[in-house]
């Protein structure tokens, strides 16, 4: 080609450039997915680009405004590394359907897993202004606010998720673990334990209060928490490791006064289906039923005025029951005794009514100050104070049948 390069006319042309078809010298040429394009169309090309992204800009602001479509479609530079095709997909779906729910959470769970803290929750802030409360995309803004070092903002929209949820049970253990971050430890005690009184079950949860109850100075409250997640079939926490912690708490001298003494041995009621007992609490005597799945020894309010328990000064508590979520007021007994089991300082819960019987219920905060076995072909269940068998030392044992083995 004799032609000189219409960039440069000082230089021959070696070829034509595959867009405008005009001559064109090797170093006027860039490689692109066109194929070899001159400089001239390759800048043309990104000033198209830019229209085009301002016009669809344009659109999107009549539609939501200028703060959403901006903090949507601006790109301040951060590098999204694997993100960075995904969140380029995800802009352009936005700037065309501004105000869809869906992809703003797959947007902010994909530039909160690139890193962009900010940016993450610059474009939710933006999206809640204009599109009104959207609680799941809560989810992705208390994780970035909490990456970001923002945490009472991030105790905010746990906050938010909680009026907004108020029974279930992971929203406040995840406002619990902001409030140990910000260093507010009775904050967090109180959050554990209502993701607790709604989840007794949740295994989790459970070892989270127990060990802010340590870090407290509470090393008794601590121990309760666990001996209910060792009575429950959720989680994979190994039974020795439960006992293991347990043994170590009650060792706090302060917590010799916890374990239950004496014996006590109920019989099944046929014709109720159940263990019927009297339990005498701070010197009354109630009808109870025992009830080893349920958290608290349970009272109604009329019972509870009967033993001369103050509801006044109360703390409230919402708690998971056999009959559904139901919001009650946790109190503290002098003593519980059924028959020659005693246990001081127990936890009751008082509830408006017990149902058409009025029987309380002997739950977990009394029973587990003892060793309880259900006798099935005797028909009747023993309550006693035997101590917990020690952890065994699986070290020991392991090294022990390598030695057999070995032999």
């Amino acid at each position: 080609m004799n032609a000189p390069c219409h960039l440069d006319a000082s230089h021959q042309a070696t070829s034509s450039c595959q867009q405008c078809l005009r001559p064109t010298c090797d170093v006027c040429l860039s490689a692109t997915s066109s194929g070899l394009v001159c400089v001239w169309c390759v800048q043309q090309s990104r000033r198209a680009a830019r229209r085009s992204k301002l016009l669809m800009t344009v659109g999107a602001l009549a539609v939501v405004g200028g703060v959403t479509a901006f903090a949507l479609l601006h790109e301040p530079g951060f590098d999204y590394g694997k993100e960075s095709r995904e969140v380029a997909r995800l802009l352009e779906l936005m700037a065309r359907e501004p105000c869809d729910r869906s992809n703003i959470i797959k947007l902010s769970e994909a530039t909160e897993r690139a890193g962009d803290h900010r940016g993450t929750i610059q474009r939710a802030e933006a999206f809640l202004a204009a599109c009104g409360k959207h609680p799941r995309l809560l989810w992705v803004t208390h994780e970035a606010r909490k990456n970001a070092g923002d945490l009472p903002g991030s105790i905010n929209d746990a906050t938010t998720l909680m009026a907004e949820y108020p029974d279930d049970q992971d929203y406040p253990w995840w406002r619990g673990q902001v409030q140990e971050l910000n260093n507010n430890l009775d904050a967090a005690v109180d959050d554990y334990t209502l993701a607790f009184n709604l989840c007794p079950d949740c295994v989790t949860v459970a070892f989270y209060l127990s060990a802010a109850l340590e870090k407290a100075k509470r090393p008794c409250d601590a121990v309760f928490p666990l001996e209910r997640a060792l009575r429950s079939r959720q989680g994979r926490v190994p039974r020795e490791e439960l006992e293991k912690r347990i043994q170590r708490l009650l060792a706090a001298p302060e917590c010799a006064a916890r374990a239950g003494s004496g014996r006590a041995v109920v019989a099944f009621d046929p014709q109720g289906g159940a263990f019927h007992t009297q339990a005498i609490i701070n010197g009354v005597s109630i009808p109870v039923v025992v009830d080893t799945g349920s958290t608290f020894v349970a009272l109604s309010t009329a019972q509870a005025l009967r033993v001369g328990v103050s509801l006044q000064g109360a703390r409230p508590a919402r708690v998971k029951t056999a009959a559904g979520i139901r919001d009650g007021k946790l109190v503290m007994a002098d003593s519980v005794t059924v028959q020659g089991a005693v246990a001081h300082h127990v936890q009751v819960l008082v509830l408006g009514s017990m149902g058409a019987t009025d029987e309380g219920l002997l739950g977990l905060s009394f029973l587990s100050r003892f060793t309880v076995k259900t006798q099935q072909r005797e028909g009747r269940l023993i309550i006693g104070a035997d101590a917990p068998k020690p952890a065994p030392d699986r070290a020991a044992e392991q090294a022990r049948r390598r030695q057999q083995m070995g032999e």
